[in-house]
């Protein structure tokens, strides 16, 4: 969850960020799959789609992706966010969101779903 928070939303407003790690968890409980799961699952975040190999006890993320060694502040907030986030103590200000995408680029799927919310530079979706 915090390594997801953090490659997608480090640069984003703290609601954005909250933003992300709701969708995330939205969308392993609507799939019943663990939040690592949906994380990993192929094609979802950008980000985990290179890097990322699957081994028989969790993931492996390739130093690159390193958050400790790319913005540190921003890893400790991410953390911050993701233990809020998986212990259900905080609101979800998405509506029920499974999906976002930065305001700047519109891809195709938007239209097939309805939009519960912007928050910061992320727009939010739901089936």
């Amino acid at each position: 969850m915090a390594l997801n928070i953090f490659h997608e939303a480090r640069g984003e407003f703290i609601p954005g960020q909250y933003g992300v790690a709701l969708v995330t968890m939205n969308r392993a409980h609507q799939r019943g799959k663990s939040v690592c799961d949906t994380v990993f699952e192929p094609k979802q975040f950008s980000w985990a789609n290179r890097g990322v190999r699957k081994l028989d006890a969790g993931y492996k993320v390739a130093r690159s992706l390193a958050p400790q060694e790319i913005d540190p502040d921003a890893w400790e907030r991410s953390k911050a966010i993701a233990t809020v986030v998986l212990r259900g103590q905080f609101y979800d200000l998405t509506d029920g969101a499974t999906y976002y995408h930065e305001r700047k680029v519109r891809p195709y799927w938007s239209k097939e779903f309805r939009k519960t919310k912007t928050l910061g530079r992320h727009v939010f979706y739901r089936q």
